[in-house]
This record gives structure tokens, sequence and C-alpha cells, in this order.
């Protein structure tokens, strides 16, 4: 029986790790809803490890969160939606303006509970990271990612 070398294994990626850092602070709402910013008159409300409600006060309100990106990297986000009385955004976009700024929707006008992804590729070195509701409606989020 013929032994595989050290180099050998080394060459076929073991011990390298894949899984890319969180990008997101307190994407998974443990105690609070740190760290995310409210927007358009969007009210986030901590509910439980795991779950917050974000009420939309007008049309597309909600939630953003400032990450650092690098330009031309790909990203992938994910959200667990549990339920929604409008439609629910996850996406990214240059600035604070969730309308502008090469606004990519990583999971567009969701209407029903569920796991759902997308990607983006960075445009600039800052991103911002968006939960919105639309029209007048309660979303309720499980988990945000962003990897």
């Amino acid at each position: 029986m013929r032994s595989l070398g050290l180099q050998n294994i080394r060459s076929v990626g073991v011990g390298k790790s894949t899984s890319k850092p969180e990008l997101l602070t307190n994407g998974n709402f443990v105690s609070n809803v740190n760290g995310w910013t409210s927007e358009a008159g969007g009210t986030p409300t901590w509910v439980s490890a795991g779950h917050v409600t974000i009420v939309a006060a007008a049309g597309y309100s909600g939630i953003y969160q400032v990450i650092s990106t690098v330009v031309g990297k790909t990203y992938t986000g994910s959200m667990i939606l549990t339920e929604t009385s409008g439609d629910t955004y996850f996406l990214k976009s240059d600035t604070s303006d969730f309308g502008t700024g090469n606004r990519v929707d990583m999971v567009p006008a969701k209407t029903a509970s569920g796991a759902y992804s997308g990607t983006f590729v960075a445009t600039a070195t800052t991103s911002y990271i968006h939960v919105t509701v639309n029209p007048l409606g309660t979303s309720h989020i499980g988990i945000l990612s962003v990897k």
C-alpha cells in the first residue's frame, strides 16, 4: 500500500479553512438589536434570541448596518424570514439610502416565511446592508448573515 506524504495532504487542501467570516454584527439578534440603525422610520424590536420584529412606519422603512467590503469581491447574504405582512427585502447599497448607490437586492420582495440567500459584488469599500419592509407592514426576522 502506498502512503501519502504530508506534502500531498497539504496539496489537496487538508487543514485549509474554507469558511468565510461573518461580516454583520449581531445578525443573529442574540439579546438585542445593537449594531443596527433604524431607517426611514423602521422600528426594530428584539423579541427573543434569533428573532427581531421590524415595523415599517412608512413605505420602504427598516434597518441597516455598514460593513467593510473589497471592491470586486462577491459576498453572500442570507436571511431567515419567519413571518411578514408586507414585502421584505434584504439588499446592499453603497449609501445609507437603500434606493440609491448601486443597489443590489440579495433577497427581493419576499412575502412568505423561509430561508433565502443571494449574492452581490462589492462596488465600494463600504457597503450598507438593509432589511426593508414595504408597504406599512411588519416583518419577523430570524437570522441575517453576510459572508
